[in-house]
């Protein structure tokens, strides 16, 4: 009988892969993807061919999750890191606890010419620069899933510049070019975390520039306050006044990557969770919180009341752009 190459292998191993995920066998799941490898597939290429691909694939939850997290711990296991091999720390940004997509990428990525230093999820930007100190990588890969979390990576990546060390970005929150990387003054962007060896090897980094999106403004509405929410829904719910902060950070967001997609998306996406009167008050909410913030955050304002516009007319997405569900790019 002829051995059967790599690709029918793993194309036998995803089957049972998702037909295990379905039924809710994690076991089988894993074993599933082991076998590949015990029939001498490279860990890297079930991982890609399998257990990413199955990822993207299914209904994404808590269960897929889990059987994935489990999938590459086996596939994947933390390893020490090699003398005289340069290093690539991978985090997610500040409160980013979506570290699956980060997981996968350290994955994928592991070819052999780095050390892939996966440091978990939520890493505020004074710990990441204690940690990029300490190990001196060669190069930062900063995770971040949810668009609510850009101004947080923005701060990571200041900390990294900060040590000297260059930044690649990646993640569904960065959308399908390079353009919100560019402005949160990321170094490179990555549409594919496969190819992550390949970016750092072209990396070449400069001394810290001005950001663009650098706006007292966005930092303001960032943070907007409890009274300036009330200001905009007098007599607001908590579920209403937190739709509205939301929004604030999403347009903040927005300013600072000069893309108004940012907001558009993450509105689109919650009108539909705000049924009949809930979703004209949210679009309402909308445009009252561009007036309130019109005096401190005038670039923030024109996108507010134009999203809330724009969102009466456009049908809303499948599945939700950010933090809904996991997503791997």
């Amino acid at each position: 009988m002829s051995q059967r190459s790599p690709a029918e292998v793993c194309h036998a191993s995803y089957d049972v892969y998702c037909r295990a995920v379905a039924a809710g066998d994690a076991a089988a799941a894993v074993a599933a993807a082991g076998a590949a490898v015990s029939a001498g597939v490279p860990p890297r290429r079930v991982v890609a061919e399998v257990v990413a691909r199955a990822q993207r694939a299914v209904a994404a939850d808590e269960t897929t999750a889990s059987v994935t997290e489990r999938a590459l711990t086996v596939l994947a296991p933390p390893s020490a890191l090699r003398a005289g091999v340069p290093a690539v720390v991978l985090a997610c940004a500040e409160g980013e606890r979506h570290t699956l997509a980060a997981r996968l990428a350290g994955a994928l990525a592991r070819d052999g010419r780095y050390d892939v230093v996966t440091v978990g999820g939520s890493l505020p930007a004074h710990a990441l620069r204690r940690h990029l100190r300490a190990t001196r990588p060669v190069a930062l890969a900063l995770s971040c899933t949810s668009t609510a979390h850009l101004l947080a990576a923005a701060r990571g990546i200041a900390a990294a510049h900060d040590e000297g060390v260059p930044v690649v970005v990646g993640g569904a929150a960065w959308g399908s070019g390079e353009r919100r990387a560019v402005r949160l003054g990321a170094d490179a962007w990555l549409a594919d975390p496969a190819g992550l060896s390949a970016v750092v090897d072209r990396l070449t980094y400069a001394a810290p520039r001005p950001a663009a999106y650098v706006r007292s403004e966005v930092w303001w509405l960032d943070a907007v306050s409890p009274a300036v929410l009330a200001s905009a829904l007098p007599g607001g719910d908590d579920r209403a006044l937190d739709d509205l902060r939301s929004l604030a950070r999403h347009a903040a967001a927005a300013v600072a990557c000069d893309d108004a997609g940012v907001l558009d998306e993450w509105l689109r996406w919650l009108l539909p969770q705000r049924a009949g009167r809930d979703a004209r008050a949210l679009l309402d909410g909308c445009a009252a919180l561009g007036r309130a913030v019109a005096a401190e955050a005038p670039h923030g304002a024109d996108l507010l009341r134009a999203a809330a516009g724009r969102a009466v007319a456009v049908p809303a997405p499948r599945a939700a752009p950010v933090t809904a569900r996991e997503t791997v790019r």
